[in-house]
């Protein structure tokens, strides 16, 4: 048997790259859009190299992708995530490099809504006596391997691919760029980890010999490697909720390059003259052309089909866009179809809210054990994403209800925490301390205002 390099890229990977590139490019904006040119806007056929050039300079890339992108998070994460049973202290520096449980994961969420997969390592680090999480880009996991263990599908070997920064052996100050190679792998059911690097003679040498990490003294049997995508953690590869949004963005921009071009070779109107030569003619009311030639005005059509065809694909993003955030299309024939569009395909960020819940929960719990806790993690992320506003009128109708005793203020409270009035987690009791404390620092402050008693002498004549 014929052993591959380290390095080798199986299938699966090279066949869903190239989508991976684009998608992430379509979110990145113009600059690299056009710094790969023809690769996102063909040349026109007989168009020069100057032509060209200025064909796409003259282009415009609108990033709707990025803004619906961004929205998305932005609503997925108005709610913090919610973290129940695990250390408080390890979840505000949970990857060991200062990020937050809700920043590393709100990368995690990004990375899903782009290509709908990022890898998480539950590692453990002997220095600080602690486990860690690292995120991997889906393009970072090269290669990887299932197989049926015991009857159950078990990832059962993966190769992460890197960059480290190396000191010159020869010159302290000159750093250099260099791949290296970690991969996860199970022998007879025991997890180890190996590490590869690139040598001086530009094979892969090993770092060390493999290690084998052990949770409270026993040996792993699975990897603690979670490939996390929409459908929860799932080793097999889907496109992600942005892939048909980005190619639609892409196509906006090709309709973009050619209705500018129209209007800068048509936009002004032009004059085309038959049986004139290189004789000069005259132009205007009097004009006076030969029975054998003449002439007429070429100009742009303001309502030409490259225009609306550029208004008719920002009307698909936007509807687009409201199927990923909300479940629901801007065009929706009756609840019927609605129940079905929340429900299928286009519940793309409930999906990946639940996706992002179950997956935390089952890695944060394998946390817990290998921090010597035996608690079950619960992580919830927000499911939420319709905010409401206090209708006009509402507050002065609660409010009546309380001060005439047909209210109580527990229900008060419930009412408008419907509302989003109080902050996330905000208790009643929280509230009437803030009320507490907000009318003793108003006391004070009248206090501090009232000017003091006047001391005036009496005048002995007057008495």
């Amino acid at each position: 048997m014929i052993e591959l390099p380290v390095n080798t890229r199986c299938n699966e990977y090279n066949n869903n790259v190239n989508i991976w590139t684009r998608t992430r490019d379509g979110i990145f904006g113009q600059d690299v859009i056009k710094e790969k040119s023809i690769e996102y806007l063909p040349m026109l056929n007989g168009q020069s190299p100057e032509g060209y050039a200025g064909y796409l300079k003259r282009a415009s890339y609108v990033n709707f992708s990025s803004r619906t992108m961004n929205a998305s998070l932005g609503q997925l994460f108005r709610k913090s995530p919610i973290v129940n049973d695990v250390d408080e202290e390890m979840v505000e520096n949970i990857n060991l490099a200062g990020s937050s449980f809700n920043y590393f994961f709100r990368d995690v969420a990004k990375e899903v809504m782009i290509v709908n997969r990022v890898g998480i390592l539950l590692d453990y680090s002997v220095e600080q006596g602690r486990p860690y999480l690292t995120a991997y880009s889906a393009e970072s996991i090269i290669n990887w391997r299932v197989e049926v263990v015991d009857g159950i599908e078990k990832m059962t070997m993966v190769m992460l691919e890197g960059k480290k920064n190396v000191v010159d052996k020869n010159d302290k100050y000159s750093v250099k760029e260099t791949d290296i190679w970690k991969e996860l792998y199970l022998d007879e059911g025991v997890y180890y980890v190996q590490d590869w690097i690139k040598g001086d003679g530009g094979g892969i040498v090993p770092v060390s010999e493999p290690v084998q990490p052990l949770i409270n003294g026993k040996v792993f049997n699975y990897i603690p490697f979670y490939i996390i995508t929409s459908s929860g953690i799932n080793y097999r590869i889907s496109n992600s909720a942005m892939v048909d949004f980005v190619n639609l963005n892409l196509g906006h921009y090709i309709n973009s390059a050619d209705h500018e071009n129209m209007l800068h070779w048509t936009g002004a109107k032009t004059v085309i003259t038959r049986g004139w030569g290189n004789k000069p003619f005259p132009v205007g009311g009097a004009a006076d052309f030969p029975v054998d030639g003449g002439a007429e005005f070429l100009q742009a059509s303001s309502d030409s089909g490259l225009k609306d065809e550029l208004r008719h694909k920002e009307e698909q993003m936007a509807a687009m866009g409201s199927q990923i955030i909300s479940g629901k299309g801007r065009y929706v024939a009756s609840a019927e179809t609605s129940r079905i569009s929340s429900e299928g395909e286009y519940a793309t960020l409930a999906d990946i809210s639940k996706s992002l819940s179950d997956s935390a929960s089952l890695i944060m719990s394998d946390f817990n054990a290998w921090a010597g806790s035996s608690d079950m993690a619960v992580v919830e992320f927000n499911s939420d994403f319709d905010t409401q506003e206090i209708p006009q009128g509402k507050l002065i109708e609660l409010m009546g209800a309380v001060q005439s005793g047909y209210m109580s203020m527990e229900t008060f409270f419930y009412q408008l925490k419907g509302y989003e009035t109080y902050p996330q987690n905000w208790t009643l009791d929280d509230e009437l301390k803030a009320i507490d404390e907000s009318m003793k620092k108003q006391v004070e402050k009248r206090d501090m205002m009232t000017p003091p008693e006047l001391n005036i002498e009496k005048n002995p004549e007057v008495e």
